[in-house]
C-alpha cells in the first residue's frame, strides 16, 4: 500500500516513510510554494517535468525512485509525506511506482491484482475513514 501523508498532521516515523519535500529529496514539487498546498497547475506541471527527468534518465530521480521502491519491496508499504492537502504531486510519484510495479510482476509471469495494483486505489481520505471509524470501536 502506498499512501500521500500530510505534514501538518503527522510526521514519519518508520522505515517506509519518506519526505517528498524540498531540502529531503529530489522528488520535490519545484513549482509548489515551501509547507503551502499544492494546486492542480503545480501538479500538472510536476508531472510534466517528472516524465522529462525519467526520459532524459536523470539520475538523482531514478536513485530516489528506486530507495522508494526497494522500501515499498522490503516492507509491502511506502508513505509519501507532503504538506498537500488533495492535489499533490505525491500522487504522480506513486502513480508512477505502481505502474512501474504493475509491469515488473507482469513481465515476472504473476497475475497483476496484487498489492502493487490495488494500492494505487488507496487515498488519503480512505485512509482518515479507518480511522475514525477504529477510533469509535
Amino acid at each position: 500500500m502506498i499512501r500521500i501523508k500530510n505534514l501538518n498532521s503527522e510526521h514519519p516515523k518508520e522505515k517506509y516513510d519518506f519526505r517528498i519535500i524540498k531540502g529531503w529529496s529530489e522528488l520535490y514539487n519545484k513549482y509548489a510554494k515551501d509547507k503551502k498546498p499544492e494546486t492542480a497547475k503545480q501538479v500538472k506541471k510536476f508531472k510534466t517535468y517528472f516524465n522529462n527527468k525519467l526520459k532524459t534518465k536523470d539520475e538523482f530521480i531514478l536513485a530516489e525512485l528506486y530507495i522508494l521502491i526497494k522500501a515499498y519491496k522490503k516492507y509491502g508499504k511506502l508513505n509519501l509525506y507532503c504538506y498537500c492537502d488533495n492535489e499533490c504531486h505525491g500522487n504522480v510519484i506513486k502513480e508512477y511506482i505502481v505502474n512501474l510495479l504493475r509491469k515488473e510482476e507482469t513481465k515476472n509471469g504473476r497475475k497483476s491484482n496484487s498489492d502493487y495494483s490495488r494500492s494505487y486505489y488507496n487515498t488519503r481520505s480512505t485512509s482518515k475513514k479507518r480511522k475514525r471509524s477504529s477510533k469509535g470501536k
